[in-house]
């Protein structure tokens, strides 16, 4: 009886341990922004998503998340930051980053 009670508390252990962690980037608690330099000039809240795409160049990824519109996510050059753009009616109208890699899919799950 105790083998196999050892047994078990083994096979747990290795579960757990082998787990990934089921971690998403959630966007309310990102750090918030007023502005955000890309390679065409500055951005800042209030900036219309023309206005974002002409000085930005195209997002990475276009994504939505309830209680948001649709949320542009940037990694300008060799950052080890994503910057997630939110917009409303056509106009930015949040900036948040985290430190994130692009090749990470987690980055893009905005829960």
């Amino acid at each position: 009886m105790f083998r196999t009670f050892r047994y078990s508390i083994g096979i747990a252990v290795l579960l757990i341990s082998f787990a990934g962690p089921a971690v998403s980037v959630d966007i309310n608690t990102m750090a918030d922004q007023s502005t955000m330099r890309c390679p065409g000039g500055v951005v800042g809240i209030g900036d219309s998503d023309r206005v974002v795409e002409e000085m930005c160049g195209s997002p990475d990824d276009v994504v939505r998340v309830q209680d948001y519109g649709p949320i542009w996510i940037y990694q300008p050059g060799q950052s080890r930051f994503m910057y997630y753009l939110a917009f409303q009616h056509g106009n930015l109208q949040r900036i948040a980053t985290a430190p994130c890699s692009n090749n990470d899919p987690e980055c893009y799950d905005l829960r």
